[in-house]
């Protein structure tokens, strides 16, 4: 089983000796799916860092692996030596604006492409909330290919069984919406393969981007051979924040430029990491029942003058809202509903979600910590039957039973 040092790829690039078992920790816990026992480990440990990064990116993505949203943005911005997210002074304002829904307009748009990339936050599991109803619409169009960034098969164990292992097949890819997201994908009969690596490379001075660029190329070289192997093939990739960039101002050449060389075709490319466009939800309040949506200037999706040539379609989220305890964007999938657990438990309270048919190790269906006992939570989940375990706050089980959702 790898460590957090292995899986994470490059995310890690230093660690020194006084923090190597903080994460060895972490990756203990994690492995045996005590989710909020490796947060704790860090929450502890956070007044020791001796580096932002990548503690506080570990940190920020274990708040999102249990579900705590906002904690998760406003510990990735520690990163950055932010407490708000405005991270971009100003935007501008489209002449002719025009709201419509994401998944309707890229649905209209997609009819010719053979690749499609989408990018994330690696903290924000809402982000892949929109790749798995994607999933659905490139299905139909013909798509046959889904490459991951963050998933590994080495022994095409996750194929024959169509669920993924916390940390066996990924560290982000643990996430649970991530891990409903491979379910849909097997369900949908998409050949999922991963293609990300870092490999060995010497760090020169006067060429700061040359490590980074080996790991794109890398990157594109993958995605690039299953094309070239599959003349009808059509590839949706699911990548980390920059490497859905078509160009660059500097000599960093990111994933999606190289893949288009490598290939001759030039990829649709969707951003929802996009300082500038999403603060544009504070022009245009959630007109959408809390989907997510594409600004049109003009008939065209409307990209930052600053941005133009970089992406092809910014995808804009807006402000989360909450309901039975929950960020509303858990229960946009239409497969997925909210059930009413119909059990008082107590605050700080730990309740996971588990796929009754599948096996130890499992990546749960659905987790969250319960902050407030006075709020009526909802699981959210695909119909089905479970098995939901309520922990307390040391992780350890307080109660098992089944749940049936129909």
């Amino acid at each position: 089983m790898r460590v957090f040092l292995m899986v994470l790829f490059g995310l890690i690039a230093i660690i020194i000796n006084a923090q190597e078992s903080l994460f060895v920790r972490g990756n203990n816990a994690l492995k045996s799916s005590r989710y909020l026992s490796a947060l704790n480990i860090f929450i502890e440990d956070e007044q020791s860092y001796t580096e932002k990064y990548p503690n506080y990116q570990l940190l920020s993505t274990l708040y999102s692996f249990v579900g705590e949203d906002s904690l998760a943005e406003q510990t990735f911005l520690k990163d950055f030596g932010k407490e708000s997210n405005k991270l971009v002074d100003s935007v501008s304002i489209p002449e002719n604006p025009k709201v419509v829904d994401a998944l309707n307009y890229l649905e209209s748009v997609i009819d010719t492409q053979r690749i499609v990339i989408v990018n994330e936050s690696h903290h924000k599991p809402k982000h892949r909330i929109f790749s798995y109803e994607l999933l659905k619409v490139l299905k139909e169009k013909g798509f046959t290919h889904l490459a991951l960034e963050a998933f590994f098969d080495s022994d095409n164990s996750f194929d024959n069984r169509g669920y993924p292992l916390v940390l066996e097949n990924g560290f982000y890819s643990s996430e649970p919406v991530f891990g409903n997201l491979l379910r849909k994908a097997h369900e949908l009969g998409f050949k999922i393969f991963g293609y990300d690596f870092s490999p060995p490379c010497n760090y020169y001075k006067d060429k700061p981007n040359y490590c980074q660029n080996i790991r794109e190329l890398y990157q594109a070289s993958v995605i690039a051979k299953v094309i070239w192997q599959n003349p009808s093939a059509k590839v949706f990739v699911h990548c980390g924040h920059g490497h859905i960039m078509e160009r660059t101002n500097n000599d960093r050449i990111f994933m999606a430029e190289k893949l288009k060389i490598l290939t001759g075709i030039d990829p649709l490319t969707i951003i929802q990491t996009n300082n500038s466009s999403n603060r544009l939800n504070y022009y245009y309040d959630a007109p959408l029942e809390n989907k997510p949506f594409v600004l049109l200037n003009n008939e065209e999706p409307y990209v930052q003058k600053n941005d133009e040539g970089f992406y092809d379609v910014p995808l804009i989220w807006p402000k989360t809202n909450y309901k039975y305890g929950r960020a509303t964007y858990r229960f946009l999938p239409n497969d997925f509903k909210a059930y009413d657990l119909n059990e008082n438990i107590e605050q700080g309270s730990f309740v996971q979600v588990y796929k009754e048919n599948e096996g130890e190790g499992a990546v749960p269906t659905d987790q969250f910590i319960v902050k407030d006992s006075t709020i009526n939570y909802h699981l959210s989940l695909p119909k089905g039957k479970f098995i939901v375990k309520i922990k307390n706050e040391n992780d350890s089980l307080l109660e098992s039973f089944n749940f049936v959702a129909d």
